[in-house]
């Protein structure tokens, strides 16, 4: 079945880049929240079994962000979804708040970078391509 990984925490806790690194230790495959959420509990879970149907399942997966309330979890647990490890990060909200405003997307590796934060060391040419990320309102 492979690594079932949960990572959970508000905006600009680094979910997507510890996701990134994980998925590249282990080869895991990513499913993101906003690929699931509909507001709906029962359709998400189904949602979200289709997506770990299309994932690589002897290696497992990381989930970024999902379960995002106790009723997707309790839906995921009656549906027979299991996780083998939750993580979650924490950040002070001013912490997120500026990583969030500054932070800059490699769109190769999918790592979140910031120019003083957390610069990029992976080469220069990843340092060339990355992009703006939008912060939220």
């Amino acid at each position: 079945q492979g690594l079932r990984v949960a990572l959970l925490g508000k905006p600009g806790s680094a979910k997507a880049s510890i996701g990134a690194i994980l998925s590249s230790m282990y080869g895991c495959d990513r499913i993101q929240a906003s690929d699931i959420v509909t507001g709906n509990a029962k359709e998400e879970i189904e949602t979200l079994k289709a997506k770990i149907a299309e994932t690589t399942e002897s290696k497992g997966f990381i989930l970024e962000g999902f379960p995002l309330t106790q009723e997707q979890a309790d839906e995921m647990e009656r549906q027979g979804l299991e996780i083998d490890l939750a993580l979650h990060l924490k950040r002070s909200d001013d912490d997120a708040r500026e990583f969030m405003n500054g932070r800059l997307l490699d769109p190769v590796s999918g790592l979140y970078f910031h120019p003083d934060l957390r610069p990029c060391t992976l080469s220069a040419a990843a340092s060339a391509r990355l992009v703006p990320h939008p912060a939220p309102p």
